[in-house]
């Protein structure tokens, strides 16, 4: 029951204003890999939780015949706004980042032969085993999404590597290594994402929509291994970034993952002073 509320919350919240959407990107270099991200919705209320590792979990799907069954090997920080265990996004003690963005031509597989879990507890679930892109991919296969929330997903790990997962006409699509040339995401499919990227021009990308969105960020982080920048700089660009595709009130948070110092940069619409987590002084026992 609880899966439910949350997947119609989600449902009617995005049907009542569909603008909003999110942006996420990976910059990376041999010294350095950050993750940034667009949280742009009607909401910005939400709570941080901390989450333990060595808790064993089930899906909250009261309607699922077979709930997805897992044991957190990792404990993580997260972004929430419906509750524990149903979190937007967030890193792990690994160092590996999952973040969501609305895409409408999302079709969930129906193998009911896997064990079912909800959009929200996906990432938890990916959080809580996985410490690599490669390990990400694996787990994905090994649950179902039941969801009338549809979206797909940006992972990176700390190693640079990163991953889109997408649910294109009931398959998991993954594209990574050389298919993930550009380590951007919005709200279309990836694909028609980079093709847009070949054809448009900077003069032409300007607005506010998802391609434009993306054709922006891509570039950018095109151009982030092209020069030399302290920690600071790194961070200052990776915010710049995500105040050059924001979309006024409604972007409600602007999130820095550092994955190879395990720290969280954020601010949000109500605080515009950005704010620092150390995950690693955590105790996840």
């Amino acid at each position: 029951m609880k899966s439910l509320l949350v997947s119609a919350l989600l449902v009617l919240t995005f049907s009542i204003n569909s603008s909003f959407a999110c942006t996420t990107f990976c910059l990376t270099t041999k010294d350095r890999v950050l993750f940034g991200r667009n949280y742009d919705w009607d909401i910005g209320d939400g709570l941080i939780f901390v989450n333990k590792h060595g808790v064993a979990k089930v899906s909250t799907g009261g309607d699922f015949p077979k709930p997805a069954r897992w044991v957190s090997l990792y404990g993580s920080v997260t972004f929430n706004q419906y509750g524990r265990e149903n979190p937007t996004g967030g890193m792990n003690e690994a160092g590996l980042v999952v973040e969501e963005l609305w895409l409408d031509e999302t079709k969930y597989p129906l193998d009911k032969n896997l064990p079912a879990i909800d959009t929200q507890e996906w990432i938890q679930y990916e959080l809580d085993t996985s410490a690599t892109v490669e390990e990400a991919i694996a787990n994905a296969r090994k649950v179902r999404i039941d969801s009338d929330v549809k979206v797909h997903f940006l992972i990176g790990d700390k190693f640079g590597h990163a991953v889109t997962i997408e649910f294109l006409n009931g398959e998991l699509v993954a594209h990574t290594g050389e298919e993930l040339a550009i380590q951007t995401l919005t709200n279309d499919t990836y694909a028609k994402s980079i093709a847009y990227l070949k054809a448009a021009t900077a003069e032409k990308a300007l607005g506010s929509d998802s391609l434009d969105r993306f054709y922006r960020a891509a570039r950018r982080t095109q151009a982030f291994a092209t020069e030399k920048r302290n920690d600071q700089e790194a961070i200052n660009y990776a915010f710049d970034i995500l105040s050059n595709v924001a979309q006024g009130s409604g972007t409600q948070w602007s999130i820095v993952y550092d994955q190879l110092q395990r720290k969280i940069y954020f601010r949000t619409q109500e605080n515009r002073q950005i704010r620092t987590i150390d995950t690693a002084s955590f105790d996840y026992s």
